[in-house]
């Protein structure tokens, strides 16, 4: 097979300055005991617009995970109904506070263009007593660039 060569086809976006001058972030804190999202079972946590591309997620634990049993957490992305954990997934009893977790998105569907990701944390074996969060999920605008490169 021949190799190909596509550079007189290729569209450069303007702007671009270094890898990361696309991504952009969504940060949202989650109470897991105050907003009800501290029980056993998958609770939605935010949505990001669709066409966005996940690339990450950052967890930043605000206030110390605690529960009457050996809770865990495990977090999610769900496009439409296909829910997936999320590599490198945080699936701890104790999370404790000033801990900040780097979850990679490779490996699982991280973009549709008709729905939107939703951020998902699945509480396990015991509901959560407390439990606060900065959950920052980093974007590339996919669509954005497929509608106006």
């Amino acid at each position: 097979m021949a190799d190909v060569d596509i550079t007189a086809k290729d569209t450069r976006l303007n702007g671009i300055l270094s890898d990361e001058i696309y991504i952009k972030q969504e940060a949202h804190v989650i109470d897991f005991a105050e907003l009800g999202v501290n029980g056993t079972g998958t609770h939605d946590l935010f949505k990001l617009a669709p066409g966005d591309a996940l690339v990450g997620l950052t967890v930043i634990v605000l206030t110390g995970f605690t529960s009457d049993g050996s809770a865990t957490v495990q977090f999610k992305s769900k496009f439409n109904t296909s829910a997936e954990a999320l590599k490198d997934a945080i699936a701890k009893a104790d999370l404790a506070a000033g801990d900040v977790y780097k979850i990679a998105a490779p490996g699982v569907k991280g973009y549709d263009g008709s729905y939107g990701a939703v951020i998902q944390a699945t509480v396990g074996t015991a509901a959560l007593t407390a439990g606060k969060a900065l959950i920052i999920a980093s974007v590339v605008p996919a669509k954005q660039f497929l509608t106006r490169g």
